[in-house]
């Protein structure tokens, strides 16, 4: 949670970062960033000064070591800054088959492909099941997999039912 009059000043992290942005608005530099808005920020790369005049909640997930924050106003000689996304994802990423992701998903599942890694193949995305969707098959993952719950309420197999806010993690 972002409570409101949060500032940071602008700098970096040494982690990939991804946050997604699940009420309110928070800005970022000269974006403001609301409800839906997904950014995936490369380690090394800058970020302008962060703010929630109001507050804001958000999932924010450093990926490749602990969290971590330094005061810069450039980004680190190393930083990827191809791999940077930021998109409003409710607004600007087309819903697709879920068995493009693993083809044993049956049909009635889509998803939102938001960030996807080629060296390590780990893919961000929104995952919707539609009305009466259902899949008794037990899913095998050669990775590991973790859920965050944004809305509604489904039966997740071995988790049982995950509602708004629900959370998983497994093992490979």
């Amino acid at each position: 949670k972002f409570n409101g009059g949060y500032k940071r000043k602008p700098g970096l992290s040494y982690s990939d970062m991804e946050i997604f942005v699940l009420e309110g608005r928070i800005k970022v530099g000269k974006e403001v960033w609301t409800r839906g808005q997904y950014a995936m920020v490369p380690a090394g790369m800058h970020l302008g000064e962060i703010s929630s005049p109001q507050g804001a909640e958000a999932i924010v997930m450093f990926n490749d070591s602990e969290p971590s924050f330094e005061e810069s106003d450039r980004n680190h000689q190393f930083a990827m800054t191809d791999k940077a996304v930021s998109m409003n994802s409710y607004l600007d990423a087309p819903w697709a088959p879920g068995n493009i992701v693993h083809p044993s998903v049956a049909s009635g599942c889509l998803i939102k492909p938001l960030f996807y890694d080629p060296l390590t193949e780990a893919i961000s995305f929104l995952y919707c099941m539609t009305p009466q969707f259902r899949q008794t098959n037990i899913s095998y993952h050669d990775a590991a997999e973790e859920s965050y719950h944004i809305w509604g309420e489904s039966w997740m197999m071995q988790f049982g039912n995950l509602p708004t806010g629900g959370y998983f993690w497994r093992p490979e």
